[in-house]
């Protein structure tokens, strides 16, 4: 599962570095990355954006909550207004208990907690549950896109069809002794409806209407 999976983490504490690390790694997930500071993190990320490195970006985040001069809240704030970084879970590495400072981390867009002292047990099961999640709201988008796109192309399949059928139609007559005219308007993109006028004679002008049953596609 960690194959190619790229996680950063964020811990002033450098035991707390290593010990994640170590956790991770017999895990599995071994393309880590380590900061001590949120300041040094925002840097690589920003330096990725710049030289067009988006290879280089993280697929999930280790943040610790309480960090000196930019802390785990804050850096979330940031990230999570840029489009970006919006997708990528953040887990948020804590040992507080205060129910209004983790609220205020969701807010900020945190996915998930790592309670200190870290236990490997939590750890694994958050991280590869926030990789799953990620997958699966991934593969969402994906399908939405596709169907996004399929059905930019049916709309335009159907306006071809339709000005199609609006030129298949008979062009008004009109003399001094004859007016024939329609407006057609169909329920939906297309209609099964059909009308059609033609001159057979010197006086004579023939005239077919069609009413097929349905709507759409299949009327028409």
């Amino acid at each position: 599962m960690g194959t190619g999976l790229r996680i950063m983490i964020i811990d002033d504490s450098i035991d707390d570095q290593v010990l994640i690390k170590h956790y991770l790694e017999k895990e599995g997930f071994t393309n880590l990355l380590t900061f001590s500071s949120a300041i040094k993190a925002y840097e690589y990320l920003d330096d990725c954006i710049r030289n067009n490195k988006l290879r280089h970006l993280p697929d999930l985040m280790l943040v610790d909550i309480v960090m000196p001069t930019m802390g785990g809240i804050e850096f979330c704030q940031i990230l999570k207004k840029q489009k970006m970084f919006a997708n990528i879970p953040i887990l948020m590495i804590t040992s507080t208990e205060d129910l209004a400072l983790l609220e205020k981390a969701f807010q900020a867009g945190a996915s998930d907690f790592i309670h200190k002292p870290i236990k490997r047990i939590e750890l694994i099961a958050r991280v590869k549950q926030a990789i799953e999640l990620q997958f699966q709201i991934t593969q969402r988008q994906q399908a939405e896109e596709k169907l996004l796109h399929l059905a930019r192309n049916i709309q335009q399949d159907l306006e071809l069809a339709k000005q199609v059928q609006k030129h298949i139609l008979s062009k008004p007559i009109q003399n001094k002794h004859l007016c024939i005219h329609a407006k057609y308007i169909p329920s939906v993109e297309l209609s099964g409806d059909l009308y059609y006028w033609k001159q057979i004679g010197e006086n004579k002008f023939g005239l077919i209407i069609c009413d097929v049953r349905g709507h759409g596609i299949p009327g028409a």
